[in-house]
């Protein structure tokens, strides 16, 4: 029921034209960045994928980073804007699941960014590498990996949404959130596990199984630990209300 109610507050929003024009956007630069330099890239003897990744990989992730926050500004205006979050409170809805099923919506955008990136790799890669065999695979590895590392971030710019009426307020923490993350290298042994840094961090990277799982295992963690702040965020708003 909650979750049909918030695909219908979608309509009356940006979020779905955001996320589309978002995903163009990053689709066209691998396309672009290709297409220019073709020679560059081909010459490389490494994986299609890899390849396409290391040139445009850090690009992707911005983009990926900057839908995730324009989506949860986006999500929780609708609630603030004309006190409709007091209103809600006043129905027999919980709060919890209110702000599970909006992170559910703005995981499904991202989730269909991701893939229409993934995509658009592909069609680089089938146009410029037509003799890459195990595209399907690394395109899939990528995918998947990309996706469950933005999962922390789109979080916890949920719980940022949240605690914050104002929309430019949430939409400043995030942009800087972003822009220190650029500047944090993913090999740092703390700061590289911050959520905004771990979409940053790319599959190919990964020299060996234990880093691959330890990189898995923090983000699962993080997941957990911001739902946990959820509850209680929501708790602490109940008391002071």
């Amino acid at each position: 029921m909650i979750l049909t109610l918030e695909m219908k507050k979608l309509k009356r929003t940006g979020f779905l034209p955001t996320i589309f024009l978002g995903s163009l956007f990053a689709c066209a630069f691998p396309l672009a960045n290709t297409a220019l330099r073709p020679e560059l890239f081909v010459q490389q003897e490494l994986p299609a994928t890899e390849i396409l990744l290391n040139a445009n990989g850090q690009m992707l992730s911005m983009v990926n980073l900057l839908l995730t926050v324009l989506g949860a500004c986006i999500l929780y205006h609708t609630e603030f804007s004309g006190s409709g979050i007091k209103k809600m409170n006043t129905l027999p809805v919980s709060q919890d699941l209110l702000f599970f099923h909006k992170t559910l919506l703005l995981l499904l955008g991202l989730a269909a960014a991701v893939l229409l990136e993934s995509c658009c790799l592909g069609f680089c890669a089938v146009h410029w590498f037509p003799s890459e065999e195990m595209l399907p695979l690394h395109l899939a590895q990528h995918t998947g990996y990309a996706f469950f590392l933005l999962v922390p971030a789109a979080l916890l710019m949920m719980l940022i949404a949240l605690s914050f009426e104002n929309m430019w307020v949430t939409l400043g923490v995030g942009v800087i959130c972003i822009f220190v993350s650029t500047m944090i290298p993913t090999d740092t042994a703390i700061l590289g596990y911050f959520p905004f840094v771990l979409p940053f961090w790319r599959f190919f990277d990964i020299q060996d199984k234990e880093t691959l799982l330890l990189s898995l295992c923090i983000c699962l963690a993080e997941i957990l630990v911001l739902m946990f702040v959820e509850i209680l965020l929501q708790k602490l708003r109940r008391k002071l209300s």
